[in-house]
């Protein structure tokens, strides 16, 4: 006899899985469209912070609040930095912060919350 119970938790790891990857995925070909879009025209980086609202939708919204806490953080301005490293300051730390609020938000938040509204019964 097969164990249902036991093979669907099994399919829902691996679809889990494939979805997570897919997602880090597109998060990668962002990245790096937004180095591209960066690099041939200053204001590309305003169509890659879209395209990152987008896909960490509705976290990513207290990104630009994380960004303003790092900068207040590390004691310096961060545009201090801007002419060295345009790339760097306009697409990679954004990209991070947002990676980590997209993932934190569908991979950890959403998962405990479904568990948890299944354990109290409303589900």
């Amino acid at each position: 006899m097969i164990n249902v119970g036991k093979n669907a938790k099994m399919l829902n790891s691996v679809l889990r899985g494939k979805i997570k990857f897919l997602w880090l995925f597109l998060n990668i070909l962002t990245l790096i469209y937004g180095i591209y879009l960066r690099s041939i025209a200053p204001d590309g980086a305003v169509i890659f912070i879209y395209l990152m609202y987008i896909i960490s939708f509705p976290l990513g919204f207290l990104v630009p609040f994380a960004f303003v806490c790092i900068d207040k953080c590390i004691g310096y301005n961060i545009n201090i930095y801007y002419n060295s490293f345009p790339i760097l300051i306009d697409i990679v730390i954004p990209w991070i912060l947002f990676l980590m609020a997209g993932y934190i938000q569908w991979f950890v938040l959403i998962p405990k919350i479904k568990k948890w509204w299944k354990n109290s019964g409303k589900g």
